[in-house]
């Protein structure tokens, strides 16, 4: 869709905004307030004043809304209610945390009717009755996209805090009231359009990732030759497996020991330590990637890891999470997780098997004893895998590697869509509350 600009423009005289719409005015954001008022946390709920508490997790970031679907419910007396009870259409601003790569100062919009006050993470903003809710929302946005909500912020002992009445003096652009309608109508309906398109995308990688792995755990305890002659596992979960192949315990066939509890010394030339956050379903990943100082590595740790082991996650949200180190990570450090060393078997075989269901299975049953989800090198060890020869886990690992890297390409793809649809999403948002566009007429 191709855009009209507006007939005359003038110099906004503010940098990041350069010329908007000749009868556009510019002026503070708390021009735009009637009200401002940090919400509460409570207490714990109780028959008599229990009350629905938006927090910052229930920011959804994509569309700018709230989410109710992991509802917090606070226990707020009525004298702390008031001023506090949210409005359909008030906006809730992040005042405090946030961290490097998602700073705080995010804005989305409370759609609901029912009562409900916002964390005291979280401000409630009124809106004047000369001020459209959903067009301010998009400005906000806008705002944050620029970054300049950075301006405003503080830092306290690790968590940020954003000073409003600071970030409230920033200059946004106030178009007619009914333009600010038009404005946010379009943006309503071309959004929701994107978000159309994006939550596609979205359930293609669902479908492929799912394909993925039925793919991987079929060849791992089947193998490739449907006509083989089958027997009874004798494990519940595995069900039946080529007559000639071994089922067995991983510690039978492997080495497990732990990484590093403790991190080294950050160093900026130094080797990268693999963490929870660098292993993802096979891949390491560069994500949050640290580098350490190897010479701060005790050496009775045994934390350096070599090309063809598995790190395996031990704890938290990832817990038996996999990947096999490559040889570009050659010598890096094992963090906090458990290293396998397979001595009897195709290193990559066991790594493939450690992402199909029958082992995640596995995983899952343990790490649902902790009361935190958690798995140990002892039920590391005790995990059934299935071995078939040696010939055929080196056909089974390269019929893999060929079909996934099909399917991998397939998600890369989804998600590049994706990028550029919410990129598009930024980029349209900006144009219409800059005035860059005009949508009067579309």
């Amino acid at each position: 869709m191709t855009f009209l600009r507006y007939p005359a423009y003038k110099d906004s005289g503010v940098a990041w905004l350069g010329e908007i719409p000749a009868h556009w005015s510019v002026s503070r954001i708390k021009n735009a307030i009637a009200d401002a008022r940090n919400g509460v946390w409570g207490d714990e709920p109780s028959e008599e004043n229990s009350i629905l508490c938006v927090r910052v997790a229930d920011f959804n970031r994509q569309n700018f809304t709230v989410s109710l679907d992991n509802r917090t419910y606070r226990g707020v007396a009525e004298k702390d209610r008031e001023g506090r009870l949210l409005q359909r259409n008030d906006l809730l601003l992040e005042k405090s945390g946030g961290g490097e790569n998602q700073p705080v100062g995010f804005v989305v919009i409370y759609e609901y009717d029912e009562p409900a006050v916002s964390s005291n993470f979280v401000a409630r903003l009124a809106l004047k009755a000369s001020s459209h809710p959903r067009y301010f929302l998009y400005c906000f946005a806008k705002l944050y996209s620029e970054r300049v909500n950075i301006r405003s912020i503080k830092q306290n002992t690790g968590i940020q805090n954003l000073d409003a009445g600071q970030y409230f003096d920033e200059p946004i652009t106030f178009p007619p009231l009914p333009e600010q309608h038009t404005i946010a109508a379009f943006l309503d309906t071309e959004t929701a359009r994107i978000d159309t398109l994006v939550a596609k995308q979205v359930s293609l990688i669902t479908t492929l990732q799912e394909k993925r792995r039925a793919l991987i755990s079929h060849v791992v305890t089947k193998g490739l030759d449907p006509a083989a002659p089958m027997k009874d596992s004798g494990v519940p979960w595995l069900g039946e497996v080529p007559k000639h192949w071994e089922v067995t315990h991983l510690k039978r066939i492997a080495r497990i020991r732990y990484g590093l509890g403790q991190p080294p010394r950050e160093h900026d030339q130094g080797v990268p330590l693999i963490r929870a956050t660098n292993i993802d379903a096979g891949k390491i990943t560069e994500c949050d990637l640290v580098l350490v100082d190897p010479t701060d590595v005790p050496e009775s740790k045994d934390a350096f890891l070599t090309a063809g082991e598995i790190i395996v996650v031990r704890s938290g949200a990832y817990t038996g999470d996999s990947s096999i180190i490559p040889s570009a990570y050659e010598g890096a450090v094992a963090g906090y997780d458990m290293v396998v060393t397979v001595v009897r078997a195709i290193p990559q075989f066991v790594a493939w098997s450690f992402l199909g269901t029958s082992v995640a299975y596995q995983f899952d049953i343990a790490k649902l004893r902790a009361a935190q989800p958690h798995l140990n090198a002892e039920e590391l060890g005790e995990t059934w895998v299935v071995l078939p020869t040696t010939t055929e886990q080196h056909a089974i690992v390269t019929h893999i590697e060929k079909e996934t890297s099909h399917i991998d390409t397939l998600i890369a793809k989804a998600q590049e869509m994706i990028a550029v649809l919410r990129e598009h999403r930024t980029a349209l948002v900006a144009a219409a509350v800059t005035g860059q566009i005009d949508v009067r007429g579309v």
